[in-house]
Parts: structure tokens; C-alpha cells; sequence
């Protein structure tokens, strides 16, 4: 077995986008997504440490996330945003979102941060 591929921001969104795909994967993944992430990604101890830190209304949060856009029919996605951080020169982090595919009736999209990481994927924070 090879080596497993770092875990970043894109990652999450092409984890979720095959789970569409793979009802059995994607009801493992709705069972326990940190052990998935554990089991299938090589994890820096910043990121083991931010699942760690994963309290049950957070868990709870990110399993109804995942749920709605596994189910969605390609109504919802998770997109990743890189976003400049005015509080550091040339400072960049990515956010984990889940958007709806549809603009809503006021041209605006209904998007919901999840995570976010610095520009290397280090540093994550819950949203």
C-alpha cells in the first residue's frame, strides 16, 4: 500500500464529491468522518489535534453538513475559498464551505463556513 496523500481543504471536497457516488463509502464516512480522515489520510499533528478538538455539537454539525450535501442531488457542494488575510502581508487561508449550486431569488448564494486553514493547510479552526 502506498503512502497516504496529505490531507488539505481540496481533499475534503473530493472525498464528498466521490461519496455522491458511493453510497457505501459515504455511509461509513457519515458513521465516523474523523476516523476516515485518520484512516485514509496522513495527518500533520496540527490536524490530529484539530479533530481532537472536535467537540459533540461540532461532530454533530459536520455529519448533518456532509449528510445534506451527499443528498442533495448536486443541489449543495463543498467548494474551497482562498480568501487574502489583510491581518498578514500576503497572508492567504483557505475556508471549507458548503454552497448551494442554485442562487437564491435575491441573487444571493447561501454559503456556510465550515473549516478553516492557513494557506498551507496547517492551523485549522472551526466555524
Amino acid at each position: 500500500m502506498g503512502e497516504k496523500p496529505r490531507f488539505d481543504a481540496m481533499q475534503a471536497v473530493k472525498v464528498v464529491d466521490r461519496l455522491a457516488t458511493d453510497p457505501a463509502e459515504s455511509e461509513a464516512v457519515l458513521k465516523d468522518w474523523k476516523g476516515f480522515l485518520e484512516t485514509n489520510f496522513s495527518l500533520t499533528e496540527d490536524q490530529q489535534a484539530w479533530l481532537a478538538a472536535v467537540d459533540p455539537a461540532q461532530d454533530a454539525h459536520v455529519r448533518q453538513i456532509l449528510s445534506e450535501t451527499i443528498n442533495s442531488a448536486g443541489r449543495l457542494r463543498l467548494v474551497v475559498a482562498m480568501i487574502a488575510d489583510h491581518a498578514k502581508p500576503g497572508g492567504l487561508y483557505h475556508e471549507l464551505r458548503q454552497e448551494a449550486v442554485e442562487e437564491r431569488p435575491a441573487g444571493l448564494r447561501n454559503n456556510l463556513v465550515i473549516a478553516r486553514c492557513d494557506a498551507n493547510c496547517q492551523n485549522w479552526k472551526w466555524f
